[in-house]
């Protein structure tokens, strides 16, 4: 359960973990919600914490759709590096 909340402060930072991590949280809440009653408390904080996480992934996902423009103009600028180098060598 520890491990959930760790892995949920170390979302922010990669993308692709991120979608690992969250399509394996769904089993993890599973067997919390059979725990949910030994551990009120830690379940409130994950109820807090999955209500927040949207609000984080609708960051992401702006974020995301940022990145593709990003990765264009990069391979736009690796196919004209062979002319510069090209230029430079003759």
């Amino acid at each position: 359960m520890s491990s959930e909340v760790e892995c949920f402060s170390f979302k922010p930072r990669f993308f692709g973990f991120e979608a690992e991590c969250f399509s394996f949280k769904p089993q993890v809440s599973g067997f919390e919600a059979q725990g949910s009653s030994l551990k009120p408390e830690v379940f409130d904080f994950k109820a807090e914490c999955s209500s927040s996480r949207s609000q984080v992934f609708g960051l992401k996902a702006q974020r995301f759709s940022l990145k593709p423009q990003v990765s264009s103009y990069k391979a736009e600028s690796s196919s004209s590096k062979p002319q510069l180098f090209n230029l430079l060598f003759s």
